[in-house]
């Protein structure tokens, strides 16, 4: 009886595909936010709560800055903390684009920023090692069985 790995693994190698390609575009949009956006200092006006979890809520930083068009803005960091990572009255750094200033974004470090391409990047880097382990391991396998026969 032969056991065949094609189905499987090509099903493996899509997802492979898929997460990679996820992870160059999160880089790659993220790489275009830090070097094409404006900066400023922002301020810390509030903190939204979030939903809650069986842990407790978490906060987002509401952020107010002043564009270099003289205009004051002011937004909610898509991303929440618990607890809070910033305080109120503390000053950031945000990059915005002068376009649209509700996709702005706290800078608060290069890790943080690239963590979603980075974890994609690694999840895919992952099971592409995997897969070339089993297509390793079972050709050899099979190199092996046809010369005992």
């Amino acid at each position: 009886m032969k056991f065949e790995l094609y189905g499987p693994i090509s099903l493996s190698f899509a997802m492979i595909v898929a997460f990679l390609a996820l992870g160059f575009f999160f880089f790659f949009r993220t790489q275009r936010l830090i070097f094409k956006s404006h900066r400023a200092t922002g301020v810390v006006i509030d903190l939204k709560r979030r939903h809650s979890s069986g842990r407790g809520p978490s906060f987002s930083p509401v952020v107010r800055f002043t564009a270099l068009d003289g205009s004051e803005i002011e937004f909610v960091e898509r991303w929440s903390h618990r607890p809070p990572r910033f305080q109120i009255g503390e000053e950031v750094l945000v990059l915005y684009n002068p376009k649209n200033f509700q996709k702005a974004r706290v800078f608060t470090s290069n890790i943080e920023m690239y963590f979603t391409s980075w974890l994609f990047l690694g999840l895919g880097s992952v099971f592409l090692l995997v897969l070339v382990l089993i297509a390793i391991v079972s050709a050899l396998a099979a190199f092996f069985l046809e010369g005992k026969k």
